[in-house]
């Protein structure tokens, strides 16, 4: 997931062409979506790991935990695009390699982390060593592994999905026409139903890697998408009306609840429009929550407890997979402790090393 996550806070987002959206300073609504995806993904694995959880809606809620993922990838790609496109105004252009290194930034120092630690449990408590698992974490192509049972880096399939999807994003944009980027960015999304169904036809019932990039792109362009149509002022006009924001916002919920929680969609075209549909339902609500239309939910989004979870969630996304999934029969793998477990290393991570490098990079390429 970083991103699911690794997904920069906006402190500065500044520069604006005619039709670009007013530059914000800060983003409420995205840091509440990013704290609901980690601890939909919190739960999941401790669902997972034996924890019970009341029945009916609630134990279905959770066990589709993996939707978490998708919220990630979505705000994600709204994000990271808002944010390029951002210095693209500044600098009249994308600069491929600033942007590799600010993320580098961003996700490495975090990532090996956790990676040496997890590796140094994994020999303490004698587990099984596959090198291939642990080159696939640290060189992101983990989604591309498959291995039984549970694992430290299981969720390294997320991680590797971003950064091999922002390796070809910026570069698509920068070689893409200002005027052509909607189009096309459009049309790969509706490619990638198809593209699956296509895929999992030619594979005749075999297991397929559904971490793979050409068979998830469309979570993180659908997000990149709402970035480029909001700097359109008709489509930032389509909720100005005082009611449509609210039933915008209430309808999409309800879709993605429905979604979740309703019964699996019927023949393989009913699995395909469901997933396209929960993406964009999605994408509304990120819409209607970072142009701030709906008070009473931006007042709560803005709660400082809701928006502290949402910046530590790529740390807590890290290490929750350690403590939750894992299982080991000492305290710090046992609920609640590895609840505890999870936020004390989360808050190491992000404190002592996330932010000094991260002050580090913004002194070395100032915004």
């Amino acid at each position: 997931m970083a991103l699911f996550m690794g997904i920069p806070h906006p402190d500065r987002v500044s520069g604006s062409l005619p039709n670009a959206a007013p530059a914000k300073t800060w983003l409420p609504g995205l840091d509440a979506l990013r704290a609901v995806a980690i601890v939909w993904v919190i739960a999941f694995h401790l669902h997972r790991g034996g924890v019970a959880f009341p029945g009916g809606a609630i134990a279905s809620f959770v066990a589709r935990g993996v939707t978490g993922v998708t919220l990630f990838f979505v705000i994600s790609g709204f994000l990271i695009t808002t944010l390029i496109l951002a210095k693209e105004d500044q600098g009249g252009r994308i600069e491929v390699r600033e942007f590799y290194v600010r993320r580098a930034f961003r996700i490495l120092p975090a990532a090996f982390l956790y990676l040496a630690v997890a590796m140094g449990i994994r020999w303490w408590a004698s587990m099984r060593w596959v090198p291939e698992e642990w080159l696939g974490s640290a060189l992101f192509f983990r989604n591309l592994i498959h291995l039984d049972g549970l694992s430290p880096t299981e969720h390294f399939w997320s991680l590797s999905v971003e950064e091999q999807f922002y390796l070809l994003w910026p570069l698509l944009l920068r070689v893409c026409p200002a005027r052509w980027r909607i189009a096309v960015t459009s049309g790969l999304c509706l490619a990638a139903p198809a593209w699956r169904h296509l895929i999992t036809k030619m594979a005749h019932g075999a297991p397929l890697l559904l971490g793979r990039l050409d068979l998830c792109y469309d979570s993180l362009l659908i997000g990149a998408l709402l970035a480029l149509l909001q700097r359109q002022e008709a489509f930032r006009r389509l909720l100005d009306a005082p009611w449509l924001a609210p039933a915008a916002l209430a309808g999409a919920t309800g879709g993605v609840l429905a979604l979740v929680l309703g019964p699996p969609p019927f023949g393989a075209v009913g699995f395909l429009a469901s997933q396209s549909a929960l993406l964009v339902c999605i994408a509304v609500v990120i819409k209607v929550l970072v142009e701030g239309r709906c008070p009473p939910i931006q007042a709560l989004s803005a709660w400082k407890p809701v928006v502290w979870l949402g910046r530590l969630s790529y740390s807590l996304y890290l290490w929750q997979t350690l403590f939750c999934s894992m299982g080991l029969p000492y305290l710090p793998w046992r609920f609640p402790w590895n609840l505890a477990a999870s936020l004390l290393c989360a808050c190491a991570s992000h404190y002592l090393v996330e932010k000094p490098l991260l002050r580090l990079r913004n002194r070395l390429w100032p915004d």
